[in-house]
């Protein structure tokens, strides 16, 4: 069942750039996508706080990883999408949001998110990604499944409203 959900999602991900004609509209990459069922490294994040959180302790969670910077013009574009994203799937608690701001910068990330009316939590980096999951290009997001396993890679903004991708989540949140 996972090798369909990960050719569906790369199918998704290249369908999300043919229908985004209008140059307003989010566009994904389209050879950028490549779902890998490998363990997901253990990757560390740092909040607001201080406190330290490791992509190890969010098992059994879906986890969507946005790498994004305030000045990056499409991680900007796609932000609203990935909000509403976040607000149909509020009542999940095993769904889990790390927006990482590449910079470190916190509080320009959450005061940017104030200013835009984004209530999404803002990260920073506490460890180094590899090459392999990040390659440098903003905005990049990873989608880890439930057993730690990177599910997908999307290098370039996409509209993650877009339904196909909506039902995809669900399925990786319930398992199927």
């Amino acid at each position: 069942m996972s090798i369909l959900l990960i050719t569906h999602a790369t199918l998704l991900f290249a369908q999300t750039n043919e229908q985004a004609s209008d140059p307003t509209q989010v566009q994904a990459s389209k050879d950028v996508h490549e779902p890998v069922a490998n363990l997901a490294p253990d990757l560390q994040f740092v909040d607001e706080t201080g406190q330290v959180i490791a992509l190890s302790s969010l098992k059994g969670k879906v986890v969507f990883i946005n790498l994004w910077a305030t000045w990056c013009a499409p991680c900007l574009i796609e932000m609203p999408t990935i909000y509403k994203l976040r607000q149909t799937f509020q009542d999940r608690q095993d769904l889990v949001f790390l927006m990482v701001d590449i910079e470190g910068k916190l509080e320009k990330g959450r005061k940017w998110m104030q200013k835009k009316q984004i209530d999404l939590p803002v990260y920073g980096l506490a460890s180094q990604i590899p090459m392999t999951l990040f390659t440098g290009s903003i905005p990049t997001t990873l989608l880890i499944d439930k057993e730690g396993k990177l599910f997908g890679r999307q290098i370039g903004a996409a509209d993650y409203m877009n339904p196909a991708l909506v039902k995809l989540i669900g399925e990786l949140l319930d398992g199927a």
